[in-house]
């Protein structure tokens, strides 16, 4: 073995004689650097070539992907056409089936199956698509950031406290407490209390009304709701007359004063008969969070047939119960602002959440998404008026607490739809085709 081939120590050991005995001593010291650096030349061009084919397949197998997302996109949108063909005539709000001719219930399990299927597909399709391209000018309040790109964008998003909407705009907790504190004495009123809980009765008393074959639960969920229905209509005073001036007759006198708490007993009832009723889960989620304020209240009376002062006493006794006990997560207090905002008791949710953009620029905005089966002009004007109700919310949540120049944007995404801007009350509604 050469002393080069066994190392360096030898190999020094072995230039030294060299160049003690040879008269060429300096060509072989120029001819052991050029060895040396063509070795080392010659390990470096290995690694880039090590790197260029890494490139090389990096850049293959993102040819291949692509080609594989269209292939995906391709088959996703052509099964979305064959369940929007089935689904065309529905659509689906407060997690119930809607038909879109009467806007009538359908109990029909799997039908709404296939529609929460449909829905989460199409924000599939929506997530291939804006990896490939910006079809939709999504782009068009000018932020940096693009709508929806993130699967946590494109997931629903349901609106039912105060606490939510504040997460949603990034608030933080002395400003929603501040928006609680302003918020509260407007919506927390003796008649708006009064008319909210009427409403969900009275809607929950029709839907129960609609079930086929209904069971001794559902019956005696219905009984309970006739109970609170009577129980609050038939204490409220008179719109326009003088209740100071109104003499009770006899039979009132001596009749037992009916409470808040006899509501709270019929919602027990509605609620032991509802629980397990999955197409009446969002009744039983509202007399949930209702239940917190008459629970504040159960020991007042109901009954209007008293003089004025008295009334008013207890209307201001009422209010500051509840606007003192009900903090910015009551669900209770949600269902009275909704109320006191739209003449409402539905929670509001939408299909896809989207976010605040550009919250540290000039003009911020807001984007949320709905879909929908067809470009049916009713169908369309189902889900603007949906948007613009959450849209709503968002702003008076924002301008209560002095957020200036939010834009709001809403985007409907629909099978069979033409590229259009609506301008509806103020916001903008982007409709898109799933094409």
């Amino acid at each position: 073995m050469s002393p080069l081939a066994r190392g360096w120590p030898y190999s020094r050991l072995w230039i030294i004689y060299a160049t003690a005995i040879s008269p060429c001593a300096h060509a072989f010291w120029s001819c052991h650097r050029c060895c040396r650096t063509y070795h080392e030349m010659q390990g470096q061009a290995l690694h880039i070539s090590s790197m260029l084919d890494c490139g090389n397949g990096y850049h293959q197998k993102g040819r291949e992907e692509d080609l594989q997302l269209s292939e995906q996109i391709k088959c996703i949108r052509s099964t979305l056409g064959s369940m929007g063909e089935r689904l065309k005539y529905f659509y689906l709000t407060d997690g119930r089936l809607a038909k879109l001719d009467d806007n009538s219930f359908v109990f029909n399990i799997s039908a709404k199956k296939e529609m929460q299927e449909f829905k989460l597909l199409a924000k599939k399709f929506i997530g291939c698509r804006l990896q490939v391209y910006d079809p939709w000018k999504l782009k068009s309040s000018g932020s940096l950031h693009l709508p929806f790109s993130t699967p946590s964008e494109r997931d629903s998003e349901t609106f039912d406290s105060l606490k939510v909407v504040c997460q949603y705009l990034g608030l933080s907790v002395p400003q929603r407490r501040s928006a609680r504190k302003i918020i509260s004495p407007q919506v927390i009123q003796y008649d708006m209390l009064r008319g909210a809980l009427e409403e969900l009765v009275r809607n929950l008393d029709v839907d129960l009304g609609a079930i086929d074959k209904p069971s001794n639960k559902v019956l005696a969920a219905k009984e309970a709701s006739a109970r609170s229905v009577q129980l609050l209509s038939q204490n409220l005073s008179t719109t326009g007359s003088a209740s100071w001036a109104k003499l009770s007759s006899y039979k009132n006198f001596h009749s037992p004063k009916s409470k808040w708490g006899d509501v709270l007993e019929s919602f027990e009832v509605i609620l032991d008969a509802l629980k397990d009723v999955d197409s009446l889960k969002f009744y039983v989620i509202t007399i949930e969070g209702m239940k917190e304020g008459l629970g504040h209240i159960k020991n007042v009376q109901l009954d209007n047939n008293l003089d004025f002062k008295k009334i008013h006493h207890r209307k201001s006794y009422v209010e500051h119960k509840l606007v003192y006990n009900l903090g910015y997560t009551s669900k209770c207090l949600f269902t009275l602002l909704v109320f006191y905002l739209f003449q409402s008791i539905r929670s509001i949710t939408v299909d896809m959440a989207g976010g605040l953009y550009g919250a540290t620029e000039e003009i911020p905005y807001v984007s949320i998404g709905e879909i929908i089966t067809s470009a049916d002009r009713k169908m369309l004007w189902i889900a603007v008026k949906h948007l613009d109700k959450a849209l709503g919310l968002i702003r008076f949540i924002s301008e209560i607490i002095g957020t200036k120049n939010l834009k709001l944007e809403g985007h409907i995404w629909a099978l069979g739809a033409q590229e259009t801007t609506i301008d509806y009350r103020g916001n903008s509604i982007f409709v898109h085709a799933i094409e």
